[in-house]
């Protein structure tokens, strides 16, 4: 995840898609991961994509409902 959030961080978004997928497969119940994959999406215009990630987390924590998510 931290792999993923540098390269976020320093708008390298496709590296940050490849490395949030990794940590989804390491970690699948964990919410932040397909949150953070969703916004690394969006940031590559792939909306459809980012949207189904983004309710993959809701699946898993219906409580990011009101998640303020930005693309």
């Amino acid at each position: 995840m931290q792999k993923g959030t540098r390269h976020y961080q320093s708008g390298q978004f496709p590296d940050a898609t490849i490395a949030f997928s990794q940590a989804i497969r390491i970690l699948p119940s964990q919410p932040e991961g397909w949150v953070n994959l969703g916004a690394a999406l969006a940031q590559l215009d792939q909306h459809s994509k980012a949207v189904s990630a983004i309710e993959s987390a809701i699946r898993l924590n219906p409580n990011l409902m009101p998640l303020g998510f930005n693309s």
